[in-house]
């Protein structure tokens, strides 16, 4: 099963000045719920407007969901259960993130380059209001990071681990009891790297094909050495083995 790579939880802020880079961000549904039901359009043409984001992930969640599915057509959607924040750990480091968050916020650095009125409690409530999934609200979340956390939750998708070396490819990324073919990307991950997939992917497929392109190399260089001794050179060789004739 693919999983995604952490646990985001994405603050707003109207800023003073214009960002030039903008986020955007996809909706998540509850656990339970197939990704497919949910429509993102909302929050990804809310997202495309903001000024500025703040995100606090956590990396390599130890909460596990699962998936199963829900007939044998492999049109439909699978039922699946996140389970996000099951684990009291992961919460806890969702918590802190934010209490760092607020402390950005409320800093003198930062002041200039934000409204009077955008208190870390005032932007905590806007984020409330956004559509980032279909989880309940709490009126008291803003005030509780615990809940806050639990109640804005989302993910950015970075889908891998669905092909894992030792279980569906060897070491060498072969796929097991299938002759040439390998699988080098990120369904191989036995572990997320915790942020964009696009950079290990890079190492991975360079190292793998350099290390393809020596294995070449070398099966090439003992084809050679395997027809480097011409046939007439073998009857030579054969004859000379002869004792010679007496005249």
């Amino acid at each position: 099963m693919s999983d995604p790579c952490c646990r985001l939880q994405a603050i707003w802020l109207p800023l003073v000045s214009e960002s030039e880079s903008q986020r955007v961000s996809v909706s998540l549904p509850r656990d339970g719920e197939d990704a497919a039901s949910l429509s993102t359009q909302s929050t990804i043409e809310f997202f495309k407007s903001i000024d500025g984001l703040i995100l606090q992930k956590v990396d390599g969640p130890l909460s596990r969901g699962h998936l199963e599915l829900r007939n044998t057509n492999p049109n439909d959607n699978p039922s699946v259960t996140f389970n996000y924040y099951q684990d009291p750990e992961n919460l806890k480091i969702c918590v802190k993130g934010l209490k760092t968050i607020i402390e950005v916020i409320n800093s003198n650095a930062f002041f200039n380059y934000k409204y009077t009125n955008a208190t870390a409690h005032e932007l905590f409530n806007l984020m409330l209001d956004i559509p980032t999934n279909l989880r309940p609200r709490h009126v008291t979340s803003a005030l509780n990071l615990t809940q806050f956390c639990i109640d804005t939750v989302m993910t950015i998708w970075h889908y891998h681990g669905g092909c894992q070396v030792g279980r569906v490819v060897d070491k060498n990324y072969k796929v097991l009891g299938i002759d040439a073919l390998r699988v080098i990307d990120g369904s191989t991950f036995l572990k997320s790297p915790g942020t964009n997939l696009q950079a290990t992917v890079m190492m991975l497929g360079r190292y793998m094909g350099q290390r393809i392109l020596r294995e070449r190399d070398e099966v090439g260089e003992k084809n050679e050495e395997d027809l480097s001794v011409s046939p007439i050179e073998d009857e030579t060789n054969l004859c000379s083995s002869f004792p010679k004739n007496k005249l």
